[in-house]
């Protein structure tokens, strides 16, 4: 090193340091998953065990209930207008309350329903229960769940909602059999409130991983690369998944 005046110059050649990259999984990433994961589930359990699957036991209802084919298939119907009255209702807890509230009470809705229809002795009680399976479908079905699923996941929102579809159908498809199996080893009664008791069971998973702020509060939403509600919406993938999960 030569110093000139009040001046030093150094001679040391500048050190060059090369940046390491790591490779480290995105928090946000990892959160989205668990979010469509517990989505599908909620969709395979009330689309395929209580908005289908219930319905293998209509035979044996109407003989307990001395009632004709028409008047417990009212039921459905009460199902779908509570749905269609309740939606809105259901979209504001979603925005406001957040989709660990909507969840926890939609599938605590669907529990509660599935532990009553065993002992279920009158059509009314049949069509009340009903009613709150259609509360349940407001606040956590085809929906609902592609309006959570489409705010938390980013570049792949049409994958993730692929998936909430392939879920939805694939519980349609499989929990009548499974109902079917269940009555036939332990009686219908027994068999549904064995759905009762996994849907119990799975209310602590929605609690610990579902969102807690509403998704129409925006600057709380974005952290981990997910949209708005509005974004969401405007999305076409979102309706046209939307329309055929509730058609499905």
């Amino acid at each position: 090193m030569h110093e000139s005046g009040n001046m030093a110059v150094s001679t040391t050649p500048d050190r060059i340091s090369i940046p390491v990259t790591e490779t480290r999984a995105e928090p946000g990433r990892l959160r989205s998953v668990i979010i469509v994961a517990m989505c599908s589930l909620t969709l395979f359990l009330n689309n395929g065990f209580m908005l289908i699957g219930i319905s293998v036991f209509y035979p044996i209802l109407i003989q307990r209930l001395h009632v004709s084919v028409g008047t417990l298939k009212l039921s459905d119907t009460i199902t779908l207008l509570t749905l269609a009255v309740s939606a809105p209702l259901a979209g504001w807890i979603i925005d406001e309350l957040g989709p660990r509230i909507a969840f926890v009470l939609g599938m605590g809705l669907m529990a509660t329903g599935m532990a009553a229809y065993a002992y279920a002795s009158t059509i009314g009680e049949i069509y009340t229960i009903h009613t709150a399976f259609g509360l349940c479908l407001a606040l956590c079905g085809a929906f609902a769940t592609a309006i959570v699923v489409s705010t938390v996941t980013g570049r792949y929102r049409g994958m993730s909602l692929g998936i909430l579809l392939a879920t939805s159908s694939l519980g349609m498809a499989v929990a009548p059999n499974i109902l079917n199996a269940l009555r036939a080893l332990i009686g219908w009664q027994d068999a549904v409130l064995c759905i009762a008791c996994v849907t119990a069971l799975f209310l602590p998973l929605l609690w610990l991983t579902l969102p807690r702020q509403g998704v129409g509060h925006p600057q709380k939403n974005t952290s981990h690369g997910g949209r708005t509600l509005r974004e969401a919406m405007r999305s076409r993938v979102f309706w046209l998944l939307s329309i055929v999960a509730a058609i499905g």
